[in-house]
């Protein structure tokens, strides 16, 4: 059967960041059709409860060679994020720096590598890869200009910083965390 990536459908996965950006942030899975273990790696990475097999499931993907280029940048940024819930984020980076050398121009694929930059503490490789994430525009582009926001806060880059926080807030007005940050800021 034939595997399709369908680009870019991210949703709301709870990753845990610095006490900057701590809260509501965060993107997840990408969707894989068709039957199998990369399939499997989407459900788990979708699943609401956490699923002790599941990374074993997306390596078990990525160890046969069946999968396309697309499946394979997908079950990799999955795999990725299922690591971030556990708190792996260096381990997390290694699949998203794979996914990203695969498809170089997959968003998702650079938005997960900057946001696992960020967790590490590795702002200014943080900013360009965020800044690279956005120029291939992502399905949610509110997630990298927050998370670019909250490295270059980390930087000492305040006016940056404040710009994207707002462009976060204009992209996604229903999502408070880049409103609450606003607040933080005193304009002059």
């Amino acid at each position: 059967m034939k595997r399709a990536l369908l680009a870019g459908a991210v949703i709301a996965a709870s990753l845990f960041t610095s006490a900057a950006i701590a809260a509501d942030t965060g993107v997840g899975p990408i969707v894989v059709y068709g039957r199998g273990p990369a399939q499997d790696c989407y459900v788990a990475a979708t699943a609401d409860r956490p699923n002790h097999n599941a990374i074993s499931v997306c390596s078990l993907a990525l160890n046969h060679d069946f999968l396309t280029r697309e499946d394979r940048t997908a079950t990799l940024v999955n795999r990725g994020v299922l690591l971030m819930r556990r708190g792996l984020d260096a381990r997390a980076l290694v699949d998203f720096e794979g996914a990203a050398a695969l498809n170089p121009e997959f968003g998702e694929a650079q938005l997960m590598r900057g946001i696992a930059l960020v967790q590490l503490d590795r702002y200014p490789e943080a900013i360009d890869t965020l800044t690279r994430a956005i120029a291939t525009s992502p399905q949610r582009p509110e997630r990298a200009y927050f998370y670019r926001a909250a490295a270059y806060e980390e930087v000492g880059n305040t006016q940056a910083a404040y710009a994207d926080y707002q462009r976060a807030a204009e992209l996604a007005p229903g999502w408070g965390s880049p409103r609450t940050e606003l607040t933080r800021f005193v304009r002059r």
